[in-house]
This record gives C-alpha cells, structure tokens and sequence, in this order.
C-alpha cells in the first residue's frame, strides 16, 4: 500500500514538472517575440522618420534643411543606418527594417543617436553629421 502511494506520488509529481516545464518554454518564446517585435517597430520608426525628412524636402526650395537625431539603440540593441539606392536601411543584429526615398541623389552619411541636419541643395539632397 506504501509503495503505491508513493509510486502515485511520484507520478503526479513528474506531471507537474512537465506542465510548468512547457509552460516556462512558452513563456521564453512569448517574451523572445515580444522583445523581437519592439525592436523592429523601433527600428522602422526610425528609417521612417528619416525617410519621411528627406522626401518632405524634395518640392522645397534649394537651402532648405531639417535636422533629425534618429534614436541611439533600438530597444536597446546596437544597430546601424545606411543610405542605399532609394532606401533607408536600419539594421541590426538578427534583422532589418527599411523604408523608401524618393530620389537616389543623395550624399552623406547618418549615424544612431546623432543629431543630423538634411538639406536641399540643386544637386539633391545632403545628410550632414557633425
């Protein structure tokens, strides 16, 4: 009668450890996605607003200029921005975001966290970082 109990006991207690242990695995999953999605939304927020200050410059006049400082990290994560073709492209470890440009005639460069002003000039568009 003891060795049942306990044969039962130890049953029900590997149950247990099974459950919480798939439970656990689905949170660590849910939390990756979680933490996946902020960065990419982050990451397309910021190619966003540089694509949106560079294209908002194309029927103004020559001289004309907007300064943006696009955020440092991206949900905390290193990243880095690049200017290709007719698109702005944000990049980190694990994935990119992009957003388009309008024109492909630009010069200059634009970096995370730095204050950066885009000006109109006749020969397109130029991002210049301190």
């Amino acid at each position: 009668m003891k060795c049942q109990v306990a044969v039962e006991l130890l049953v029900i207690m590997a149950l247990m450890a099974i459950v919480f242990l798939s439970l656990f695995v689905q949170y660590q999953a849910r939390e990756t996605a979680i933490r996946d999605s902020e960065t990419r939304l982050a990451a397309d927020r910021n190619a966003a607003v540089i694509a949106l200050a560079a294209n908002s410059l194309l029927p103004a006049p020559s001289g004309a200029w907007v300064t943006v400082r696009p955020d440092s990290s991206v949900a905390g994560r290193n990243y880095s921005i690049a200017l290709r073709g007719r698109r702005v492209e944000v990049s980190w470890e694990g994935g990119s975001a992009s957003r388009p440009l309008l024109t492909s005639n630009f010069t200059g460069s634009i970096a995370p966290g730095a204050l950066t002003r885009i000006r109109k000039t006749d020969g397109g568009i130029v991002f210049e970082t301190p």
